[in-house]
């Protein structure tokens, strides 16, 4: 199974996006994503549906255990 962090980071990396990027569309530090992405930090669940939005895809698909493409909508 993979972690939220982990997800997280797959669909970032797979739209060549930085920390940075993705905190800016996110409206967080980067600090922030890469504690997700660690796994130190468990955003709320209206910040997961925020993230989700920011990289294309549902906050479902983000927090299911099933496999997800790593090409998200535009």
């Amino acid at each position: 199974m993979t972690s939220l962090g982990e997800r997280i980071k797959k669909l970032r990396e797979a739209k060549g996006w930085s920390r940075t990027v993705l905190a800016i569309e996110d409206r967080v530090s980067h600090h922030t994503i890469a504690r997700v992405e660690r796994g130190t930090h468990r955003p709320q669940i209206d910040h997961i549906a925020q993230i989700a939005q920011a990289l294309g895809v549902t906050a479902a698909e983000l927090t299911s255990d099933k496999p997800m493409l790593l090409c998200p909508r535009e």
